[in-house]
């Protein structure tokens, strides 16, 4: 199921470029909205998810292009960036500590959705893209369960500073997220998440590499590509998990799909995370948080693009 926030913290399920409105099925069994409470919805899911089913079936839908969308995720009880881990790990224990060592705590009020405005401070700031993971239970809770909901894009910004990473990680839209929340029985795995980067048009990632041999288009595209194995995000939870509880509607950013970059007033960043859809922001001269926080709205939806077409149209560069 794909999900979406939209409008006044409203729950949405996406269906082709349609958004089916759920809070009012959501409220009928205790949800009150706007508060919608991931953690809550997850706690709860098999037994919201058949008639959420049903509901996508039987409503009608809006537009997509007309629904405000905000980050998929509201209100998580934390956010965690890693923003390297390691792609093939030779030692299990090794890797887990790794990549525990670099992540960082982030406030939940430093996410924003996607084509928002971000307001930079006067300083450097960089930026990682990667992938979102929303948490189910803490690692190795459920053996039969999926400790991972759902899937979506991400963009981490990080100014410079002497302050701590948690501080410098978090003013208002330093995380977008989006464009919408897959969960992960609609995926056969995470190695099916596959990214794609343009900073101002110029691809950075996935697309445009000179090919090194006579290999196919399509073999030289695919091989651009960059993924998230079921190893990988294994190994950061567990690391993870040996210094925090892990709950239900935590987020986990895995960044260090390319080295970070430098972002300045005016740029443009996109990242297509196939199947989940397209996620952009753009970046702005700014001040204090205030500033910070009224930028980070979003805006229309019509710049997202639904799965299928953001797919064609990644394919057609």
């Amino acid at each position: 199921m794909r999900l979406v926030v939209f409008d006044d913290d409203r729950l949405g399920l996406l269906r082709g470029d349609e958004v089916v409105d759920a809070t009012g099925a959501l409220r009928e069994r205790g949800f009150q909205s706007p508060s919608i409470v991931l953690s809550d919805l997850i706690r709860e899911w098999e037994m919201l998810a058949p008639s959420l089913e049903a509901l996508l079936v039987r409503e009608r839908g809006r537009p997509l292009a007309q629904c405000q969308l905000k980050a998929p995720v509201a209100r998580p009880g934390k956010v965690i960036c890693v923003p390297w881990f390691q792609r093939r790990p030779t030692d299990r224990n090794e890797a887990s500590a790794a990549s525990a060592a670099r992540a960082y705590l982030v406030a939940p009020t430093a996410l924003t959705g996607p084509d928002a405005v971000v307001a930079l401070p006067p300083r450097p700031v960089d930026y990682e893209v990667g992938v979102a993971l929303v948490l189910d239970c803490a690692a190795g809770a459920h053996a039969a369960r999926s400790p991972v909901f759902g899937y979506t894009g991400a963009v981490a910004l990080l100014a410079r500073g002497w302050e701590e990473r948690s501080l410098r990680g978090s003013r208002p839209g330093f995380l977008a997220l989006g464009p919408h929340l897959v969960t992960h029985d609609q995926l056969a795995g995470p190695e099916t998440l596959a990214l794609r980067a343009w900073h101002n048009e110029s691809p950075r990632l996935g697309v445009g590499r000179p090919p090194r041999s006579d290999r196919s288009a399509r073999d030289r595209t695919m091989r651009g590509l960059r993924r998230v194995t079921k190893a990988t995000v294994e190994v950061v939870l567990a690391g993870l998990a040996q210094w925090v509880a892990l709950e239900p509607g935590d987020v986990v950013v895995l960044g260090g799909f390319w080295p970070a970059r430098r972002l300045s007033p005016g740029d443009r960043v996109r990242l297509v995370v196939e199947p989940l859809g397209q996620l952009g922001f753009s970046a702005a001269e700014g001040a204090g948080p205030e500033a910070a926080a009224q930028a980070a709205g979003t805006r229309s939806a019509g710049a997202v693009s639904a799965p299928g077409a953001v797919a064609e149209a990644s394919a057609n560069r």
